[in-house]
């Protein structure tokens, strides 16, 4: 080809204008331009997964604060109620609720000391940071097993849920010196043999 030749033709450099429906050409697409960058997209996501977390998290927490009992006795008073075949008694007991939400006092136990059909006690409302007086009638000490090692309540937590928790009382007034108590007036009235 002489350099002749080449001048006379003309450079073809495309058509200009809309494509037809026929044509396979490729198009500028128009949404590539207005989707966010990539870290745009990644940044949001580990925002949203973060507050999300940060709401579980608390929502755990309360959860668990609500689960919390937390009681501490004053002097376990033991009166007795009804000498016979099986010395029985009444304990009345004031109870601190030492936790950050109202619990319900259901009854209280130790290992020994069982209570006696037919009477449930009237469950106990205690704020927090109150005192509550619980009494429980009807109670007997098995004086031929060992000494209690110590007091529990049943309570209701603001969960609704029932559970057991030890009772913190002062020294010389727990649920051992209740069950001393009892088999020793068992003793003086001849329950025991």
């Amino acid at each position: 080809m002489d350099r002749g030749e080449a001048a006379s033709e003309p450079l073809d450099l495309g058509v200009v204008g809309p494509a037809e429906p026929g044509d396979q050409t490729l198009t500028p697409d128009r949404t590539a331009r207005r989707r966010p960058p990539a870290w745009l997209v990644l940044t949001a996501v580990f925002l949203l997964g973060a507050i999300v977390g940060g709401v579980v998290v608390q929502a755990r927490g309360d959860a668990a604060d609500y689960a919390e009992a937390r009681v501490v006795g004053g002097p376990v008073v033991p009166l007795l109620t009804q000498p016979g075949a099986r010395l029985t008694g009444m304990v009345e007991l004031n109870l601190l609720n030492a936790g950050e939400h109202r619990i319900e006092i259901l009854h209280i136990e130790a290992d020994g000391i069982t209570p006696t059909a037919g009477n449930a006690p009237d469950p106990v409302t205690v704020e927090p940071g109150d005192w509550g007086r619980f009494v429980q009638d009807g109670f007997a000490a098995d004086c031929d097993g060992p000494p209690p090692g110590g007091l529990r309540a049943l309570v209701r937590t603001a969960d609704g849920a029932e559970r057991l928790v030890d009772v913190a009382t002062p020294p010389g007034s727990g649920a051992a010196d209740l069950w001393v108590w009892a088999c020793r007036a068992a003793l003086d009235h001849g329950d025991l043999g």
